[in-house]
């Protein structure tokens, strides 16, 4: 009958006398007894999964009487071949488009790249030392390329599961990638205004001209409504931009106590659908209902996209609309204090409702994070209930510090200067 065992490097820090222990990259091998004769045989793979194909396809040769030999591996298709079949898969999985395309970017325009130039034609070609070289061709910025390497690591655990290959070299510690935190910042007040004043001033291409600094132009009064409606959305629901962009008509409902409107949202990353309450112009608010309703029509379905066309276009586009009001309103009221993009609306909406008392953990239902956890980390100086709870901890404390010195103090003085005092 045969088996497998591992049979360990001298390099493997397992014992070579430890066959047994399969927690390791080293390759097994075929040992057992048929017919009285002795067989060992090197299946060539770390694979389990493979190496039991291996091991049957040797007792079915011997079985036949052949002469018993060293089986050889599946043949490996190329490179390209399992990058386009895991592609294929993506789109049978109905993934996002969004995240197709950055597997694609990543693996079909980067890796393939790369394994040209190396001379790399099958994915167990890959090893550490490849992926180290590989992940060190990247330009991107640390967050990207942390995201890029998990992206490696998901394509090895498929390519594995399918028997393409027999180990993930993503996987080494030494290819992690270090991410500084970074604080989130909000829009100030005045920023804010500066932003929706500037609204009316930014042009779109169709004969604008400057006639002083702190004017312009305007001859598109649509377009101001609709640049100005879709920065109060963003900054009074915390929705991400792509979210934004594709807002229905329908999502807007009556809220749970029937005096004002709610948007309800379905967030994917925690997969739940969310109920966010909408300003209407009443507490001081803006209006943001009224903003939604003047708008010029460019779908029946939809409050900013015409549905033609991607969703990635059309938020790019409207990624594009906010660079150019954000450069307009640093022209005419000096530079941000820190630098200005789509997401700081979500900051701002996040922020202001923690420094006024909301709960974190409501908070987090209204992002759409997976967990709390996700909230305190992005936003945890900005929880005013739990600085206040903080400080009257701290308070406290102080408070029993106090009782016990005195109780100490009172215990050293004798009776008698107890009755004197």
């Amino acid at each position: 009958m045969l088996k497998l065992q591992k049979r360990h490097l001298k390099s493997c820090r397992f014992s070579e006398f430890d066959a047994e222990n399969v927690r390791c990259k080293c390759a097994y091998r075929i040992i057992g007894t048929i017919n009285g004769k002795s067989v060992r045989l090197s299946a060539k793979t770390s694979n389990r999964d493979v190496a039991e194909d291996l091991l049957h396809a040797a007792e079915q040769r011997i079985a036949k009487g052949e002469q018993p030999q060293a089986p050889s591996p599946p043949e490996m298709p190329p490179l390209s071949e399992v990058v386009a079949t895991f592609m294929r898969d993506l789109e049978g999985r109905n993934w996002e488009e969004s995240t197709r395309r950055k597997y694609k970017t990543l693996l079909q325009d980067r890796l393939l790249a790369f394994a040209a130039q190396k001379g790399i034609t099958r994915l167990d070609q890959i090893a550490v030392a490849q992926m180290s070289d590989f992940r060190a061709s990247w330009k991107d910025a640390p967050r990207t390329a942390q995201k890029n390497l998990e992206r490696m690591r998901a394509f090895f655990r498929w390519a594995i599961e399918r028997k393409y290959g027999a180990e993930n070299p993503a996987t080494a510690a030494s290819l992690r990638i270090k991410v500084n935190t970074e604080e989130k910042e909000p829009f100030t007040r005045d920023e804010m205004s500066n932003i929706l004043e500037t609204t009316h001033l930014v042009p779109t291409g169709h004969g604008f001209t400057l006639q002083g600094k702190h004017s312009l132009q305007v001859i598109d009064r649509e377009n101001a409504r609709e640049l100005r409606a879709f920065v109060l959305l963003l900054r009074h629901t915390g929705l991400r931009i792509s979210d934004a962009t594709k807002l229905e008509r329908t999502a807007l409902v009556n809220n749970s106590q029937g005096d004002g409107w709610s948007l309800r949202v379905f967030q994917k990353k925690a997969k739940r659908w969310v109920y966010i309450p909408l300003p209407d112009g009443r507490f001081g608010t803006d209006d943001v209902l009224g903003a939604l309703n003047t708008l010029p029509i460019k779908s029946d379905r939809y409050y900013f996209w015409t549905g033609r066309g991607g969703l990635d276009t059309a938020t790019t586009n409207w990624r594009g609309r906010l660079d150019r009001l954000f450069r307009y309103t640093e022209e005419h009221y000096g530079a941000f204090t820190h630098r200005a993009h789509p997401h700081r609306f979500r900051h701002t909406f996040a922020a202001e409702h923690l420094l006024a008392g909301m709960d974190i953990k409501l908070l987090s239902i209204l992002l759409g994070h997976k967990s709390v956890q996700v909230t305190e980390q992005h936003y945890a100086k900005f929880n005013a209930a739990r600085m206040a709870q903080a400080e009257e901890a701290v308070k406290q404390s102080w408070l029993r510090q106090a009782a016990r010195t005195m109780g100490k103090n009172a215990a050293k003085i004798s009776p008698i200067q107890q009755r004197v005092g």
